[in-house]
Formats: C-alpha cells, sequence, structure tokens
C-alpha cells in the first residue's frame, strides 16, 4: 500500500509536469530588452526556459540605462530526491529528459540606472 502511494512521487518528471521553466522578469523602467538564447523579448515578461541544458545568459538593455546581466544558474530539482524513497525508480528519466534539473532565480527584478 505504501508503495503505491510512494511511486508516483519518485520522479521529477511526473510532478514537475514540464520540461521548460517559468522565469518571470520584471525592471524598473519597463520596457527594457531582454535577451535570452539568441531571443528578444521586453520586459516585463515571463521567460519559458529549458532545463538541462546549463547556466542561461540574461541581458538586458535599455536606451539611456546601463546594461545588465543576469545568471540563472542550474542545480539539481529539489523534488528529485523524492527517487530515494523509491528506490533510484525515475531517477534516469529525470535527468534525461531534464526534469532533473532547476533554474534560479526564478524572479527577477532590476531596477537598471541611468548612464
Amino acid at each position: 500500500m505504501v508503495c503505491t502511494f510512494v511511486a508516483p512521487l519518485g520522479c521529477a518528471s511526473v510532478i514537475t509536469d514540464k520540461r521548460d521553466i517559468l522565469v518571470h522578469v520584471n525592471t524598473t523602467p519597463s520596457g527594457a530588452k531582454l535577451i535570452v538564447a539568441g531571443n528578444e523579448f521586453q520586459s516585463p515578461a515571463i521567460l519559458w526556459l529549458p532545463r538541462g541544458e546549463g547556466d542561461i545568459t540574461l541581458a538586458i538593455y535599455k536606451e539611456g540605462y546601463r546594461s545588465e546581466q543576469v545568471i540563472l544558474r542550474e542545480s539539481l530539482e529539489p523534488r528529485l530526491w523524492w527517487n530515494v524513497l523509491n528506490l533510484g525508480l525515475g531517477l534516469g528519466v529525470d535527468f534525461i529528459n531534464g526534469s532533473a534539473y532547476d533554474l534560479d532565480p526564478q524572479k527577477v527584478n532590476i531596477t537598471l540606472v541611468k548612464e
């Protein structure tokens, strides 16, 4: 009975339910250009970024303001450790499909400084 309950919890792929991570970006002032992985967005924005691809650099530009860069650091998804309760079942799947990874920070708030 316990194994039946714990088994669904043992895989970060099931718990996270997404291949991508949502990162919220706000700038003061708003309307800054955001560049990440060769794609351009405008703040405020919600970015869908891939898991399992390493650190990601977020570049922020606005005319008349100093440019900023934020490194979104890759780490292990905390819920990955549920696999321990499931004797490691699902651990390989989580690493293969990227669900084993997380990005930090997932909320970026930047106040741009005038040049």
